[in-house]
């Protein structure tokens, strides 16, 4: 796909109304390129340095994570989530693999119920509570986890580390890919810095809490 291609679907999508605006950079052998389209606010051109939320962008740095833990010998792509985090075997989850997690094929899509204002042990407690999803068995199926896999990601590193996700992926990815300024934290008092509108919601955003998945 060339870059005036991808414009053009940036701009279509934003007549369409699937996106506000769009930010994009490419670096290939030397040379970079930028996109930047729509508004941060109204009035308020997004810019090259404008902060932009991760939500589900954050999945493959998750991703990236287990993969390092895996190169160092510290878990296997097979083995059980409970393996790492007991209190999960529970409620037909038992035989849910890091694999099944990695590739939405685990069984547990439920919501996380009121995530914002839940703390990251009370998001974990609710993941681990949950049920396998009648008639699925892990690995034969796939179907979209938003959520509920990718706490448990974010809990597997920390259990395995030591460090919480969004630390862990600050001092093992971002910085030695001199990525300074990104953060898989969401943050607080950025009403200024971060487009705070989204197509299925124009409140502004309040506060932001710790919890990057």
């Amino acid at each position: 796909m060339t870059l005036e291609r991808t414009e053009r679907i940036a701009r279509d999508g934003m007549l369409r109304g699937l996106h506000p605006g769009v930010q994009l950079y490419v670096s290939l052998a030397g040379r970079s390129h930028e996109l930047k389209l729509g508004d941060a606010r109204p009035g308020v051109p997004i810019a090259a340095d404008t902060l932009m939320l991760w939500l589900s962008s954050i999945k493959p740095i998750a991703a990236v994570a287990i993969a390092k833990l895996w190169e160092q010998g510290l878990l296997g792509l097979d083995d059980r989530v409970a393996l790492h985090i007991p209190e999960f075997a529970a409620n037909g989850k038992e035989a849910v693999t890091l694999r099944h997690v990695l590739t939405h094929t685990g069984g547990f899509r439920m919501p996380i119920r009121h995530w914002r204002g839940q703390t990251w042990d009370e998001a974990i407690a609710e993941v681990c509570k949950g049920r396998l999803e009648p008639r699925w068995v892990p690995g034969e199926k796939a179907g979209y986890h938003p959520a509920s896999s990718w706490y448990l990601l974010g809990e597997l590193i920390r259990r395995i580390d030591g460090r919480p996700f969004e630390e862990y992926v600050r001092d093992e990815i971002f910085t030695p890919l001199g990525m300074a300024g990104r953060s898989a934290s969401r943050m607080t008092n950025s009403r200024h810095s971060v487009i705070d509108f989204a197509r299925c919601s124009t409140r502004r955003v309040a506060s932001w809490q710790s919890t990057p998945l």
